[in-house]
């Protein structure tokens, strides 16, 4: 395989993560995995010692090496989800797909909720019960917008309902 089609690969997977990540709402911020320790140390055997893009050996250049996340989110720590990387193919992989994740973004927006509707105090007068049927169809109608709201982002994301 060559390390175009290498760096093809991390790209589409770290892209695939973000947008996971992206539509679940869930945060991916994480603390960095230092290479000296435990778990860098054995991510480095994992990998036998090479960047999983070129073969670059870690040996030559310890300074020149990070952990990479594959699908980009940093509290996955994995075996499965870490690599290492030589820190050249690191940041022109994450800087190529989040050039097309930010597109995305902007292209995909999240539908913020509504905002609750206050519930009115009722004391068992004939005008605050008219008051809380007012109340009952307004928040029907907000949760009608917010699914019309829904409907449409989800389509824009190309589900169909």
């Amino acid at each position: 395989m060559t390390i175009q089609t290498k760096k093809s690969l991390f790209k589409k997977k770290l892209l695939a993560g973000l947008i996971k990540s992206y539509k679940s709402k869930k945060s991916i911020i994480g603390p960095r995995i230092n290479l000296s320790s435990g778990k860098g140390q054995n991510v480095i055997k994992n990998c036998k010692g090479r960047c999983q893009v070129s073969g670059e050996a870690y040996i030559e250049n310890p300074h020149g090496f990070v952990i990479h996340h594959i699908d980009g989110n940093r509290t996955n720590e994995s075996d499965k989800n870490l690599a290492l990387m030589a820190a050249t193919y690191h940041t022109s992989i994450h800087g190529e797909v989040n050039v097309v994740f930010n597109d995305y973004k902007k292209n995909h927006p999240i539908v913020p909720r509504p905002k609750p509707v206050p519930k009115p105090k009722i004391s068992g007068k004939s005008s605050e019960v008219d008051l809380l049927e007012r109340w009952r169809i307004a928040e029907q109608k907000s949760l009608d917008k917010w699914k019309k709201a829904e409907e449409s982002a989800m389509k824009n994301l190309g589900f169909n309902l």
